[in-house]
């Protein structure tokens, strides 16, 4: 199974939800992580949040994969198959109190959900972590959550996702994922079609193939486990190297 997801945040325009479906179609998108939706659509594998803010649409063949999805204020998670799609939309009026307590709700219902886990969205906060120059207070909780939950950032790069002359550009919009699946996301980028929105949005693929190397039989994951590293080895295999010597 190969999943297309397609991260979007539609800035509440009627023009960019009439264009979804068209870029969905033209990206070949299976499941759509959808902020700031302009509204629910009719189709049974549209899933929205409570507050209606955030929404996972599921398309074509891939609905049939559905099995089970739970919502809260800010949140949305739908399971495809063996992957679990979590949509988020954290609204930039929320005081630091209230931001801090709606992250609260949503880490809570991450850690009850078992299994390959994608959390997306438009988290309207700041970090170095996904391609920004600083990090806020914003930026800081959500890290605090990552790590104890035990995701990654799958951003790369430092494209905008948001652009507006008045404001300026930013990277609101946030991709997480669990370790074990990281090995399996291939293509994350920032696509440059036009969506009629302020945010530019994001596409990857979640394959059933992990990312490997091979030592004899046995597969191995193309990361460095640095709690593994012996520094003071280390030290002293750089102090003893020759120097490099560029040769012609």
């Amino acid at each position: 199974m190969t999943l297309t997801i397609l991260q979007c945040n539609v800035n509440r325009s009627s023009v960019a939800h009439m264009l979804l479906p068209q870029i969905a179609m033209k990206m070949n998108a299976d499941v759509l992580v959808i902020s700031e939706q302009y509204r629910k659509r009719p189709e049974p594998s549209w899933f929205a949040s409570k507050s209606n803010t955030t929404a996972v649409w599921v398309r074509g063949n891939e609905a049939m994969r559905v099995s089970a999805s739970g919502s809260g204020a800010d949140y949305i998670w739908v399971r495809v198959s063996t992957v679990v799609v979590v949509s988020v939309y954290l609204s930039p009026n929320y005081s630091a109190l209230e931001y801090a307590n709606r992250l609260t709700d949503i880490e809570d219902a991450v850690r009850d959900i078992s299994g390959n886990t994608i959390v997306a969205g438009d988290f309207n906060s700041r970090a170095i972590e996904w391609g920004l120059p600083t990090t806020n207070r914003r930026g800081r909780l959500l890290l605090e959550m990552v790590a104890r939950l035990q995701l990654v950032v799958v951003n790369e790069g430092k494209s905008a996702t948001f652009r507006r002359p008045e404001w300026g550009q930013s990277i609101p919009n946030v991709t997480l994922t669990t370790d074990r699946l990281l090995t399996r996301i291939r293509g994350w980028k920032v696509i440059e079609e036009y969506t009629a929105s302020d945010h530019q949005y994001i596409i990857f693929e979640v394959t059933d193939e992990n990312t490997t190397r091979r030592r004899g039989n046995v597969l191995l994951p193309l990361r460095w486990d640095t709690k593994l590293l012996d520094r003071k080895k280390l030290d002293r295999l750089l102090q003893n190297a020759e120097p490099f010597t560029k040769t012609t």
